[in-house]
C-alpha cells in the first residue's frame, strides 16, 4: 500500500504542475514511444511473422517551450536517457465468489507490480530487459521479481535475426485458443485476473528468424524444457486425471526435473504470405506443456513426450478476417494408446471469422473440434476411478468487443461453451483510460456446467471478480 501511495504522489506532482502548458506535447511523445509495450501486452495472435526488428535510436526531442516557462514531464526526462525505458504501476486484487468452500482465503489475487522494459541498440545489436517486481499479498511473500524478457537481437544480415535468452514466443491465428502455439502459458494468471499479457509466460530460448518479401522460416530451440505456469490446486481449485479435487492443503504432486540439452525443445514455422494470403506449417517435438502423465514409480505427475505438426490459413473475407488452423498430436510415451495414465494421441481443428460489425464494435467467433485417437484402447484400459472421457469434444467462443467514450471505454466479453460437455467460461472486462497513462479495469471469471466433472466444470468454486489499477510512465 506504501508504494501504492508513492506512485500516486509522483504521479500526482508531474502531472498537476503545469497541465495546460505542455499536454499537447505530452501526448506526441507518448504515442511516439508506447508501441514497443502496446506490442508486447497484446493477446491478439496472428499469423504474420513476429519478429523483432532492431530498434533505431530516437531522435532527440525539442523541448516544449512555454511562453512563461518550460516544463518537464515524467516521459519528457525519461525519454532523454540515452537508452528505451517504459514501465507501469500495477495493483491487483481478486475475489473469490465462494468462501471457504474449498479455500481458507476470500482473495485470489492481492498483489502491487512494477514492471519496466529496458532497450538500447548499437551497431547490430540490441538488448532488451523486461521484468516485474511485486508483492503478493496472498502468499504473504516479501518483494519477488520476475524477469520476463532478457535477451540480445542480433542482425547479422539484412535478411536474419537472432534473438538469445528469455522471450515471450507465440504464434498462431486463435484467439485464447492454441494450436500450434506450444509456448508457456500462465494459466494460474488468466484465471485469477492478473492483465491478460501475462497468460504468456517467457521462454528460454534462441529464435532464428529468416526473411524474405513473400516467405519466413523461423527455428525456435530451448535448451531445457519450459513448462505450462499450470493449476496445481495453489490458487485454483480443479480435479486431476483420478478424479481427485485439488486445493491449497492437498496440491498436485509433479515431477519437475530438468535435464539442459536432453530435455529440450525445437520448434519451427515456415510462413507465406501471397496477394494477402496467409498461410503457415508448424512443427514441435519437446514435451505436453501441462503434467498429462503420472509415473507410478514415484507416484508423480510428469510431462510426457510430445510431437506435433500442423498448418494455419488466414485471409480477409467479406470485410472480415477468416481463420482455419489444425494441428496433429502424437503423444511419443502412449503410442498404442493403451496407457491410461498418459495423455492421448489427437487431433485438433479451428476455425474462425472476426469481423467489426458497426464502427467501435468488433465480434469474432471460433468452432474448436478435438477427437481423441485409439479412443477404444484407452476406454478398455481405464481405472474405476477414472473418468471415461469424451471421444468428441468441442469449443465455441465468442468475443464482443465495445469502444465508447472516445475509445476510452472498452467493454469486453469473451466465453467458452462447450456443447458435448456442456459447461462454459465467461470472461467479463471493462477497462477505462481516466488518461493516457492511467487506466482502470474491473473484470470477472464465471464458470458454469450441469457437472462439475468436465474441463470448465471442475474450476465451478473458482468464481471470482477482480479490479485493476494502472499508472504508466
Amino acid at each position: 500500500m506504501k508504494l501504492f501511495l508513492l506512485f500516486l504522489y509522483i504521479y500526482y506532482i508531474a502531472f498537476n504542475i503545469d497541465q495546460s502548458a505542455f499536454a499537447g506535447n505530452f501526448n506526441h511523445i507518448v504515442q511516439q514511444n508506447s508501441k514497443q509495450i502496446e506490442d508486447e501486452f497484446d493477446l491478439a495472435d496472428s499469423p504474420t511473422l513476429e519478429t523483432d526488428y532492431l530498434l533505431e535510436e530516437n531522435s532527440s526531442q525539442e523541448d516544449f517551450i512555454s511562453p512563461q516557462k518550460t516544463v518537464y514531464s515524467i516521459r519528457d526526462r525519461l525519454d532523454k536517457l540515452p537508452f528505451e525505458f517504459r514501465c507501469f504501476f500495477d495493483s491487483r486484487m481478486g475475489v473469490r465468489l465462494f468462501n471457504k468452500l474449498i479455500f481458507s482465503k476470500r482473495i485470489n489475487l492481492c498483489e502491487n507490480r512494477f514492471h519496466n522494459e529496458f532497450s538500447k541498440s548499437w551497431n547490430k545489436f540490441q538488448f532488451n530487459l523486461s521484468s516485474d517486481f511485486y508483492y503478493d499479498v496472498y502468499l504473504k511473500s516479501i518483494f519477488q521479481s520476475n524477469f520476463r524478457e532478457v535477451n540480445i537481437l542480433y542482425k547479422p544480415v539484412d535478411n536474419i535475426y537472432i534473438k538469445a535468452g528469455r522471450q515471450i514466443l507465440s504464434w498462431g491465428v486463435g484467439d485464447l485458443i492454441f494450436i500450434n502455439d506450444l509456448f508457456p502459458k500462465d494459466f494460474q494468471s488468466f484465471l485469477i485476473g492478473r492483465d491478460q499479457a501475462y497468460f504468456k509466460a517467457p521462454s528460454d530460448s534462441i529464435k532464428m528468424d529468416i526473411q524474405y518479401s513473400l516467405a519466413n522460416f523461423t527455428l525456435i530451440y530451448t535448451p531445457e524444457f519450459n513448462e505450462d505456469i499450470y493449476v496445481k490446486g495453489e490458487r485454483i481449485s480443479f480435479i486431476d486425471p483420478l478424479g481427485i479435487r485439488r486445493s491449497e492443503d492437498n496440491q498436485l504432486p509433479v515431477d519437475n526435473s530438468s535435464n539442459w540439452f536432453r530435455k529440450d525443445e525445437l520448434a519451427w514455422r515456415f510462413f507465406l504470405n501471397y496477394e494477402g494470403h496467409e498461410l503457415a506449417v508448424y512443427g514441435y517435438y519437446g514435451y505436453w506443456k501441462s503434467p498429462f502423465g503420472i509415473d507410478l514409480t514415484i507416484n508423480k505427475f510428469y510431462f510426457p513426450k510430445l510431437y506435433a505438426h500442423g498448418f494455419s490459413i488466414q485471409e480477409e473475407v467479406l470485410h472480415g478476417i477468416f481463420s482455419i488452423e489444425s494441428g496433429y498430436y502424437f503423444s511419443k510415451d502412449d503410442v498404442d494408446g493403451d496407457n491410461s495414465f498418459v495423455q492421448n494421441s489427437d487431433l485438433r481443428f479451428l476455425i474462425s471469422f472476426e469481423k467489426e460489425l458497426i464502427p467501435d464494435f468488433t465480434a469474432n467467433i471460433q468452432f474448436y473440434i478435438q477427437k481423441t485417437l485409439q479412443f477404444n484402447a484407452l476406454k478398455n484400459n481405464l481405472l474405476p476411478m477414472q473418468k471415461i472421457p469424451e471421444e468428441i469434444t468441442d469449443i465455441i467462443t465468442i468475443r464482443l468487443t465495445q469502444l465508447m467514450l472516445k475509445q476510452n471505454l472498452q467493454l469486453s466479453l469473451f466465453t467458452y461453451c462447450s456443447l458435448v460437455e456442456k459447461d462454459g467460461y465467461l470472461r467479463l472486462s471493462l477497462r477505462y483510460n481516466i488518461t493516457d497513462d492511467c487506466r482502470l479495469e474491473l473484470g470477472a471469471n464465471i464458470f458454469f456446467a450441469k457437472d462439475k466433472n468436465t474441463k470448465f466444470g471442475q474450476f465451478y468454486y473458482n468464481k471470482n471478480f477482480f479490479f485493476g489499477f494502472r499508472l504508466s510512465f
